[in-house]
């Protein structure tokens, strides 16, 4: 696989264009970097929901809410840590 490079001299302001052979290996690389990243940002997302639902589970535990209204936020919890651990694994490996 080819990729396109474009350069600018910073004093002259020409452009040079040039084609660059992408092994196979540099190509898997980049793809291991990718889903790193995507896992990373995930992982993030995953985090600000948990924070993000720290009150409701706070109501449920001083009774300000019940367990029943308390149910469908518990189990959406649970899915993300299980989501998150899996994740992290995932990325550990």
């Amino acid at each position: 696989m080819k990729e396109t490079h474009i350069s600018i001299n910073a004093l002259t302001g020409e452009e040079t264009i040039t084609e660059v052979e992408i092994s196979e290996e540099e190509l898997a690389l980049r793809a291991i970097q990718q889903r790193k990243f995507e896992i990373q940002e995930r992982m993030n997302a995953i985090v600000q929901e948990l924070k993000e639902t720290d009150f409701v589970a706070l109501k449920a535990f001083e009774g300000a809410i019940t367990l029943e209204e308390f149910e469908p936020i518990k189990q959406l919890r649970i899915d993300l840590r299980l989501e998150y651990n899996t994740l992290e694994q995932e990325l550990g490996e």
